[in-house]
């Protein structure tokens, strides 16, 4: 390869006796399916108006895969080939790399002529962003989803509820921000928390910036699906709500790592009540299809010791907490899938009652045994 490019391209061959060159006098030409692509690479090279010494031209091959494309440099030209937009797009992140690589002598770059073909391997190419524990900001995430761009990721994760914080304005649940979105130190690691440390937060995205954020995404082509962290891993939510918990009792949100005792009341209808309005409230914000509810390292002790908990066991004929947890997943399932939404949770909450509807993302080796 003459020029590195990550992933690795399935083919590149090299033209060693063509040069190509790349300047704002470059014209954009391109198939209408491709007006976006075309916009972006004109706003990359910065196209004057009146271009007119060589072209980068994009049509449309119905042959190619979904994702895939051709890209290749001929007769003083770049062609790119695609089936889709999101091919298209691959192709010009492709070319990005290339001329990253490549000195501009006089407002212009030369490169070595080219011929390469990529498709990629997996349909999920995804990565993970919790802001639960720290809160980065919009501009940060703009810079992750640019670089996540760069190496053709197309799924974010975005982790926006658990212990340490909610990360969702919630005009339902003023409180989820007034309370849950902060915390008493920023450093989670006791031996660095000082009393003398200002409070951190309170942290969370308007509607607006998750719009954004979203749209920001989408023009990458990477599909954003949050995650909100239920039962377990809800400190936060019951340092706002504590009727949401079992026993009522006040917590504060956490300020330390590991698995806490805190979990949402399984056997209280208000909580079922509570998470539907907070879905309504969450799931226009967020168009992709799938939706992660967490549903990992829920401990149950308080299920144990809550009348409430233990009454929804035996009404519902179910053996014990794990299976409550299941029901409890199957439920908030049922709500995702009446919004449209196909509802995602990590394997810890996997067995044979569980929903088969709900997708498992495994994070951990723990219930290998249990898929069939």
């Amino acid at each position: 390869m003459k020029y590195s490019i990550i992933p690795r391209p399935v083919r590149y061959d090299v033209k060693d006796d063509e040069t190509v060159v790349v300047s704002d006098m470059t014209a954009i030409r391109c198939a209408r399916q491709f007006l976006s692509v075309g916009n972006a690479i004109s706003e990359y090279l910065h196209t004057r108006s009146d271009a007119d010494e060589n072209e980068i031209i994009i049509s449309r091959a119905k042959s190619i895969a979904p994702e895939g494309y051709a890209l290749y440099t001929e007769n003083g030209n770049i062609n790119i080939k695609a089936s889709t937009a999101t091919g298209a797009y691959y192709a010009f992140v492709t070319l990005k790399w290339i001329l990253m690589q490549v000195k501009k002598v006089d407002g212009k770059k030369s490169i070595t002529g080219f011929l390469i073909e990529d498709k990629p391997c997996y349909r999920h190419r995804g990565m993970m962003l919790d802001e639960c524990r720290h809160f980065f900001g919009m501009e940060t995430v703009k810079k992750l989803l640019d670089n996540m761009s760069l190496l053709k990721l197309n799924v974010f994760h975005w982790h926006l509820a658990d212990d340490q914080g909610y990360r969702i304005e919630s005009k339902v649940f003023p409180l989820l921000n007034e309370v849950a979105s902060k915390r008493r130190y920023a450093y989670l690691k006791k031996s660095l928390q000082d009393a003398s440390q200002p409070e951190y937060g309170p942290f969370y995205y308007t509607h607006d910036e998750i719009r954004e954020i979203v749209k920001y995404a989408a023009q990458r082509h990477i599909r954003v699906i949050p995650e909100i962290d239920i039962p377990g891993h809800t400190t936060a939510m019951i340092a706002a709500y504590p009727e949401l918990s079992c026993d009522g009792e006040k917590v504060d949100v956490n300020v330390s790592t590991g698995i806490m005792p805190a979990i949402l009341c399984a056997g209280n209808e208000n909580t079922y009540s509570f998470i539907e309005k907070l879905l309504d409230e969450v799931c226009p914000l967020f168009p992709s299809r799938y939706f992660h509810i967490g549903g990992d390292e829920a401990r149950y002790g308080k299920w144990r010791k809550c009348p409430k908990c233990q009454a929804k066991i035996k009404e519902n004929s179910l053996k014990n907490e794990k299976h409550l947890q299941m029901y409890f997943m199957g439920r908030v399932n049922e709500m995702l899938r009446h919004r449209g939404k196909t509802c995602i949770a990590w394997n810890d909450c996997l067995g044979d009652e569980l929903d088969k509807n709900i997708v498992c993302q495994y994070w951990t080796f723990q219930n290998a045994l249990t898929v069939k």
